[in-house]
């Protein structure tokens, strides 16, 4: 799944600098949380023991967050000259305060199911009213990503943010190119599943689209993994 999302240097930054990185922390994560492996676990619920580069991975993802949402690029400005230029030794990347970026495995149920998509915004009106606010998701086994606003920027009488149990790698993106062998259970304890909002039983929840004439327009592309 792609799209057209970033000029060709841009493109060609991410795949040739940490498409590697983030392809062999999935294959770990995917090795390390089958059915058999969870159950072998001798902490239950711990998060599997990946040992990967975590500021690759972290770059790898806000490139393609840039690439399916380009309003990104007009509301954190200095993120995304950062992540461009950084390698040309102007310096680090500095993290928005408003800003979180989230990640978890993929639900079992939904393991085949791809996902990407920015510009909805969502809320659970039956049951239990929870909320989905994202700037941008990308599900794809074995993990799903929300770059998500701050807590202290959302309203709490809309419920809670549904992203709240994943684990918040927004610090990732501070470990430099030669970190490439943190063990994933140093940085979380846990590593969760989450069943995406648009994933769920929809009929629940109340999806709010941005205006594509100030906003870019929504992204939503599903896509079924052999």
């Amino acid at each position: 799944m792609w799209v057209r999302g970033l000029c060709e240097s841009c493109n060609n930054l991410a795949g040739g600098a940490y498409d590697r990185a983030y392809a062999d922390f999935a294959n770990q994560v995917a090795r390390l949380t089958t059915p058999a492996a969870l159950r072998m676990a001798v902490i239950p619920g711990e998060a599997p023991g990946a040992r990967f580069a975590p500021g690759l991975v972290a770059r790898c993802v806000l490139f393609g967050m840039f690439a399916i949402n380009p309003r990104l690029r007009f509301l954190f400005p200095a993120l995304a000259q950062d992540l461009l230029h950084e390698r040309s030794g102007e310096g680090p990347v500095r993290w928005p305060d408003r800003l979180v970026l989230k990640v978890g495995r993929t639900h079992p149920r939904f393991e085949r199911h791809g996902l990407l998509v920015s510009g909805v915004w969502s809320m659970r009106v039956l049951v239990e009213r929870v909320r989905h606010s994202s700037f941008g998701d990308i599900v794809f086994h074995p993990f799903v990503w929300c770059l998500v606003p701050a807590e202290d920027a959302a309203d709490p009488q809309l419920g809670l943010e549904v992203t709240e149990p994943l684990v918040d790698a927004s610090d990732w993106v501070h470990y430099g190119p030669d970190r490439t062998s943190v063990d994933l259970r140093h940085l979380t304890r846990t590593f969760p599943a989450l069943a995406h909002p648009m994933h769920s039983k929809q009929d629940d929840w109340v999806e709010m689209l941005a205006d594509s004439n100030t906003e870019g327009g929504p992204v939503v592309l599903f896509g079924r993994i052999p």
